[in-house]
């Protein structure tokens, strides 16, 4: 099983942190879908994680630095941000950003 950096995916929703968008954020997460090919993303089995909760929506991957993307946008929604950088680390495979927001 390989991994799977979705670059555009990530992007896009820092867009909506920019722009300070939680609703557009949350709705860019939730409406994710693998794309043909990506086996890193085992979405064809229902399962429980080791918490006992079932699977998350969106990405498999990333999806708890994508979590923490969202809540940023939570604290400061309807407030611009500044992403200062977007890092994709490939060997992880993960994004990295660094936003500010003056409130």
């Amino acid at each position: 099983m390989g991994s799977f950096l979705d670059e555009e995916f990530d992007r896009e929703g820092l867009g909506f942190l920019e722009s300070g968008d939680i609703k557009a954020w949350a709705a860019h997460f939730d409406a994710y879908r693998v794309e043909p090919g990506d086996t890193s993303q085992d979405v064809s089995t229902p399962r429980r994680g080791i918490t006992g909760l079932p699977t998350p929506g969106g990405p498999q991957g990333g999806t708890r630095e994508t979590c923490n993307w969202i809540a940023a946008s939570a604290a400061i929604e309807g407030r611009p941000s500044v992403i200062v950088d977007y890092i994709p680390v490939y060997a992880s495979p993960v994004g990295i950003s660094f936003a500010y927001s003056i409130l």
